[in-house]
């Protein structure tokens, strides 16, 4: 009989559990099923694979028994090996935020007409564009003007708003220098290059739907830069859509 399968199952499982137990900081000699348990708490996207790991845990199992008693109930098939190679890579090698950002970032500074940057967001669907000191090289952050400065600025800006309420030719964005600051309904935060996009899609999801605290903006934006510090160059920026970008397990 072939035992090849077996053998590179073993192999696999053998590496399955040795990553489980990295990311979770659970000993190797620890219940494997302990240690999914508390996986599956600390990285909740990856619940759609727990029938799959159980199903790889039932299966070694069944071999150490198998070699109790000298006999062979089941062999792995290469499809199932190499599904395991999958998840093993889905966890080991997960995508990062630079993976799923959007790389051509638009940005504008503070002598910007107002209602150009509103035009330019109109036409390529944009609800956040980040404010620099200086927009060619995206360096010098300041803040970010979104729809919701807008409305804000329509509601409350007198001075810049048209009797018909239409914001004038001659606003700029440092006239509402306030707005782009402070978050209004849309929070933003700095985040690494390397993040992995399963604690990017975490991020969105606690902070957008906090409903302990009602008052604290939702995350509209990320902004990646290489080591998640707000003073280095952005390098991507990543929105609720862009999660649709992530392999799903």
């Amino acid at each position: 009989m072939d035992t090849s399968n077996l053998k590179q199952f073993r192999i696999l499982y053998n590496r399955l559990d040795e990553i489980v137990s990295e990311k979770t900081g659970f000993p190797e000699k620890g219940a494997f099923r302990q240690k999914l348990q508390k996986f599956f708490k600390k990285y909740p996207s990856f619940d759609s694979l727990k029938s799959e790991i159980l199903q790889v845990h039932d299966l070694r199992n069944l071999l150490i028994h198998e070699e109790k008693y000298m006999n062979t109930i089941a062999v792995p098939t290469n499809a199932f090996l190499e599904r395991v190679e999958q998840i093993i890579d889905l966890i080991q090698n997960p995508q990062t935020a630079k993976d799923i950002a959007s790389a051509n970032v638009f940005g504008c500074d503070l002598n910007d007409n107002i209602l150009g940057i509103i035009k330019v967001m109109a036409e390529k669907v944009y609800s956040q564009v980040p404010v620099f000191e200086n927009k060619e090289t995206h360096e010098g952050f300041i803040g970010v003007f979104s729809e919701s400065c807008i409305t804000n600025l329509i509601g409350t800006q007198r001075s810049l708003v048209r009797e018909d309420y239409c914001i004038k030719k001659e606003a700029k964005i440092k006239d509402v220098l306030d707005l782009v600051k402070e978050p209004i309904t849309d929070a933003w935060t700095f985040v690494p290059e390397d993040l992995d996009v399963y604690k990017v899609q975490q991020m969105f999801h606690i902070i957008s739907f906090d409903l302990k605290n009602k008052n604290r903006p939702r995350l509209g934006v990320l902004f990646v830069t290489k080591t998640g510090d707000a003073s280095e160059k952005i390098t991507g920026i990543i929105t609720a859509w862009d999660l649709s970008k992530i392999n799903q397990p």
